[in-house]
């Protein structure tokens, strides 16, 4: 009798923001639901974050099962301050926070602000990333927090208005 491994199962979250031009780095990215091409372990190696009064853009740098990466962008290329969070060979995204919503003044919803908490699993070290976006210091949208994401789902504004709209995670809920 062999025993096989059952695929990994992804439950993905719901949109915190608004709605508008669908991303899905589950299915762009790991080939889901026909494989997985995305490491479980240590999923991502960097986010790059273009920021302001709102989150312009996203970039995220996926570690592929074969040992490779694979980079994907959300958002506009332009405006805001740029920072980049990079992981090393040992640290995972506990958590993502922020606040996603109505903005008053794009008169829209956008992810407003976002931060990252990661944990170094060989010390065990816990550090989180500065907020980025708030640029007006007005704590605009709902606050959202989900922990272990996999993998970035979401919408971005692609008519003149750009930026990430709103944000959607993948999490794997099983491994057996």
């Amino acid at each position: 009798m062999t025993i096989g491994t059952a695929k990994p199962i992804l439950a993905q979250t719901a949109i915190v923001g608004g709605p508008s031009v669908p991303f899905d780095d589950a299915r762009e990215v790991a080939s889901w639901p026909a494989k997985l091409e995305i490491a479980q372990d240590f999923p991502i190696t960097g986010i790059t974050v273009r920021h302001g009064w709102i989150i312009n853009n996203l970039t995220i740098i996926y570690r592929t099962v074969n040992g490779n990466s694979a980079t994907v962008s959300h958002g506009g290329d332009s405006g805001g301050i740029v920072d980049k969070v990079a992981l090393n060979e040992n640290e995972i995204i506990t958590s993502v926070q922020g606040r996603a919503g109505q903005h008053r003044s794009y008169n829209r919803p956008y992810l407003c602000s976002i931060s990252f908490t990661i944990l170094d699993t060989k010390t065990l070290v816990t550090r989180t990333t500065n907020i980025f976006g708030n640029g007006d210091g007005t704590n605009q949208g709902d606050p959202f927090q989900v922990a272990q994401p996999y993998a970035f789902a979401g919408a971005t504004y692609t008519d003149g208005q750009t930026g990430v709209a709103g944000l959607s995670f993948f999490k794997v809920i099983t491994n057996a």
